[in-house]
């Protein structure tokens, strides 16, 4: 079995993001623990796994601890507004001592309060790993409406309820996906020599490529990517869930 932690501070989420993970091919089994963490145990791809759901409360942090060395990752759950996202720092330190390998989503993105660039610089503060940005939200005016991954450069819409449908990068977002990628490839070919040769000689590394550097690199626990979405409308579960199963490390992997 598969297992891994979803931790943040209270009002992120959580729950939520448990829930719409373990409801994503079937229903989830809940149990809770003598330490206040909810178990969930579902089936994705034909695996089972395990979400440890942790209290948001700092009290709770030594619980933390513990979910964290029983699981293969975890998830940190933070707000899109910059001034709220700081308060994951606390939970941010103790997964870094622990070395369990850690993705960060950015949930409730529906209610934008903020440039996602900036909550990303604010955690950055407290981080010793780098934070590298994996997704751009797509926008129309003042709303979020989908997302762009940077590694394969697909766009998605989200639909309330229903799984993202697959678009064409909307001109209003390209400056921005362009930029943003060019900084993930940055700091991606600081992990590998090859990729760094790629762009100095301005050659265009395949999509294959850049995901097999991501998981690497986080399976080594050596950076922290960030996806983004919002769990209460079930957008950014499937990506999130991909980027588990694909990328973030099996416990045969860590006890090697």
């Amino acid at each position: 079995m598969r297992c891994f932690t979803v931790l943040g501070p209270s009002q992120t989420g959580k729950s939520t993001v448990v829930e719409k993970l373990g409801s994503l091919e079937g229903a989830l089994r809940k149990s809770t623990s003598p330490y206040g963490l909810n178990l969930a145990e579902f089936t994705f791809g034909n695996e089972a796994w395990c979400a440890l759901d942790a209290p948001g409360p700092n009290e709770a942090l030594v619980h933390v601890q513990h979910a964290l060395l029983a699981s293969d990752a975890c998830i940190l759950c933070v707000s899109p507004a910059p001034d709220q996202a700081v308060l994951a720092a606390p939970y941010l330190k103790i997964i870094e001592a622990s070395g369990t390998p850690c993705i960060i989503f950015v949930n409730r993105m529906d209610e934008p309060r903020g440039r996602l660039r900036d909550v990303i610089a604010a955690l950055q503060d407290y981080a010793n790993h780098s934070l590298l940005l994996r997704q751009v939200p797509i926008r129309e005016g003042d709303k979020i409406v989908g997302s762009c991954d940077l590694i394969s450069e697909r766009a998605w819409r989200y639909r309330d309820g229903q799984p993202s449908a697959l678009i064409a990068i909307p001109d209003s977002a390209l400056e921005r996906e362009h930029e943003a990628r060019a900084e993930l490839l940055e700091h991606l070919s600081e992990f590998d020599d090859h990729l760094l040769e790629e762009l100095i000689e301005d050659r265009e590394p395949t999509s294959n490529e850049l995901y097999a550097i991501s998981t690497r690199i986080l399976r080594e626990n050596k950076v922290i990517p960030v996806l983004i979405g919002s769990a209460s409308h079930g957008n950014g579960m499937m990506r999130l869930m991909k980027a588990l199963r694909h990328e973030a490390p099996q416990a045969d992997a860590l006890r090697q």
